[in-house]
């Protein structure tokens, strides 16, 4: 069975620890390498994924995090070869256990529903039988 997941909404960027961290097209390290990034690298992410499961076929531990990545050093991601990234890139946060990137992001912020007025009672009639 996959390991089981929670996509959380983020503002703010993340930033590798060590040299040569790669971004990926998914959250998993069975996935293409789009491009890696020195250490420092501003990376701007808007979700963090974080695993509740674990699967080692699949090498996701609960507690894994990555985040995905919309900018990098303030401009849109690209591939090692210059192309635009076309689709989800993705970039380790903590992966098996291990810190790869130091955060420095918050959840979003969302305004909680409007409640709708509820309709007022004003006057009931009573049927007996």
């Amino acid at each position: 069975m996959p390991a089981t997941f929670l996509d959380k909404g983020v503002v703010g960027n993340i930033k590798p620890i060590s040299d040569g961290t790669r971004m990926r097209s998914a959250s998993s390290t069975f996935t293409t390498v789009l491009n890696s990034y020195p250490k420092n690298t501003v990376v701007e992410i808007d979700v963090v994924r974080e695993y509740t499961s674990t699967d080692m076929s699949e090498y996701h531990m609960a507690g894994d995090k990555w985040g995905r990545v919309v900018k990098v050093n303030g401009a849109a991601p690209k591939k090692s070869n210059g192309d635009a990234v076309t689709g989800e890139a993705w970039m380790a946060i903590v992966y098996l256990g291990s810190p790869v990137c130091n955060g420095n992001y918050a959840p979003v912020m969302v305004d909680p529903p409007v409640e709708s007025e509820m309709p007022k009672i004003v006057g009931m009639t009573a049927v007996l039988k």
